[in-house]
């Protein structure tokens, strides 16, 4: 399949990557993130998701549920769009002053602002913060959204035969099909291995079994995966996506697949450690604005 000269122009004229992470990419994100919140934390996002004082803990609304919600609202409010990615040339380092427009931003400028939003802005917009925090620290840690070039890999048209784990120990029949390169690591990789995004978290929180069976959280080294700021995990991302990056015309095969399976467990595992922890100093500052 190739996309016709107009559809390509269309696709180019538009924003940068349509989307990040899939909505199963996010929820696995959120859910990390949200078994690691401080009491502190999680006190005060209860009284940002529930206000009604008592509100029991089980009636909060998962981040799960609202990981996905800034990109419906980017349909309709278009100028955040720039809020979800950064636009870097694909062979150089990441330039905070050439990459992050300051009339536009860009997720790692947007994600430094939340964090006063999130502590000391006003009450009534504390909600709406903390659904675009959640998901832009999912969007900071897709290789693809850190991309200027092919609109960030969507015109870049690539081959799949992949099966993936989820047709281990069965045959499948692998479909003659065509995707663009950033949709393959939207969700094509994340669903080509477990059926749901629960069960992807589950598999990266799996602590028993040999050592090359546990899951990457288990095995992580939580305290330094979780450092970093907005830029610095940015930057390493766009670091990864050199590493993936393909011709247009390009077939994904089993290989590509093995590969970048645990760049994504990678990535999904580090977006819920630095989410949870960009949270829990959020509201453990004492001072506004924060520094």
């Amino acid at each position: 399949m190739r996309v016709t000269a107009i559809s390509l122009l269309l696709l180019l004229g538009a924003s940068q990557q349509a989307f990040a992470w899939g909505q199963e990419g996010h929820s696995i994100v959120a859910e990390i993130a949200q078994r690691r919140l401080t009491k502190e934390a999680a006190d005060a996002i209860a009284r940002i998701m529930a206000p009604q004082p008592g509100a029991p803990v089980l009636s909060l609304p998962s981040f799960a549920s609202v990981a996905s919600w800034a990109d419906d609202h980017r349909e309709r409010h278009p100028e955040t769009g720039p809020w979800h990615f950064i636009d870097g040339p694909l062979r150089e380092t990441l330039d905070l002053n050439r990459d992050c427009p300051s009339n536009k931003g860009c997720v790692v400028s947007k994600l430094e602002s939340l964090k006063n939003d999130l502590r000391c802005g006003p009450d009534a917009g504390k909600l709406e913060a903390l659904k675009f925090a959640i998901h832009l620290v999912g969007d900071a840690h897709q290789p693809f959204h850190t991309i200027k070039e092919q609109a960030g890999g969507n015109a870049i048209h690539v081959h799949m035969l992949i099966p993936g784990d989820i047709c281990e120990k069965k045959t499948c029949l692998v479909a003659h099909e065509w995707q663009n390169l950033h949709e393959v690591w939207d969700s094509t990789l994340i669903t080509r291995t477990f059926y749901s995004w629960g069960s992807y978290v589950d598999g990266l929180e799996k602590k028993d079994g040999p050592e090359n069976e546990k899951g990457w959280l288990a095995k992580a080294d939580v305290a330094k995966e979780s450092q970093g700021t907005p830029l610095d995990w940015a930057k390493e991302a766009h670091d990864i996506a050199k590493d993936f990056w393909v011709a247009d015309g390009a077939t994904l095969d089993q290989f590509y697949y093995r590969k970048a399976k645990k760049t994504v467990d990678q990535q999904l595992g580090r977006g819920g450690l630095r989410l949870a922890r960009y949270l829990n100093n959020v509201y453990s500052a004492s001072t506004c604005p924060m520094q």
